[in-house]
């Protein structure tokens, strides 16, 4: 993967405006577009062709913007491709748009019980995120931005399942356990850090387990450190 990742968003929504001037998707249609190219794209992953999945990848969200998972998919291969400094900023971007979605839906007063589980998983996905990009900024040894990113990680832990310090200590052993693994056996590798999502998923949901806090429906976003 060569080309730089550094205005990236800004020429996506221009070529996603080019794009629909030329090409108009029924929603269907553009559901199964996306789904063709999905899949390509996890099938390239899978042979190591990082610059063919990139571009389909883009093509996604060429196609549909607000496409998380695209994103999603898009920063791990990054990852996977040890082009950490892309990655970097496909996460932080995700990051934003998780903030702004949080902010807009913390705000309102008449949620349906199905906006709140909603609620809860984008606290859960944001969690998630914010440590992905914690471990993209230690592996470029920017190590400020990694404690700023962790911080952002505990948060919405602690407002979606009430957790204590105690918990945030814990959350900080298990992580930081696999991350020191991954950097002292593996430098640069995903063999270690593939697990980081599977045990945030377990943690959240020893803490959602304990009667005093409340349930949460975060679940798991599919492909992730997968490869």
């Amino acid at each position: 993967i060569q080309q730089r990742f550094r205005d990236f968003y800004q020429r996506i929504m221009i070529a996603e405006h080019q794009y629909q001037q030329r090409i108009f998707f029924s929603p269907e249609e553009r559901r199964r577009r996306v789904e063709v190219l999905m899949t390509e794209a996890l099938a390239l992953r899978d042979q190591h062709n990082f610059i063919d999945a990139e571009r389909r990848y883009i093509e996604i969200v060429r196609i549909d913007p607000r496409n998380t998972d695209a994103y999603h998919a898009l920063g791990d291969l990054y990852i996977d491709a040890k082009e950490y400094d892309q990655a970097r900023e496909t996460f932080t971007f995700l990051l934003a748009h998780h903030e702004r979605e949080l902010a807009r839906m913390s705000g309102r007063k008449d949620l349906t019980a199905q906006q709140q589980e909603e609620l809860v998983a984008l606290r859960a996905e944001l969690a998630k995120d914010a440590n992905t990009l914690g471990y993209c900024c230690g592996m470029l040894d920017d190590y400020e931005s990694a404690q700023e990113a962790y911080e952002r990680f505990a948060e919405p832990l602690r407002t979606s399942t009430g957790a204590t310090q105690e918990d945030l200590d814990l959350i900080g052993a298990v992580i930081g356990g696999l991350i020191s693994q991954q950097l002292s056996n593996e430098p640069g590798g995903t063999r270690w850090v593939r697990l980081l999502d599977d045990a945030v998923d377990l943690l959240v949901h020893r803490f959602d387990s304990k009667p005093t806090r409340a349930a949460s429906s975060g679940g798991r976003r599919t492909a992730r450190r997968k490869s």
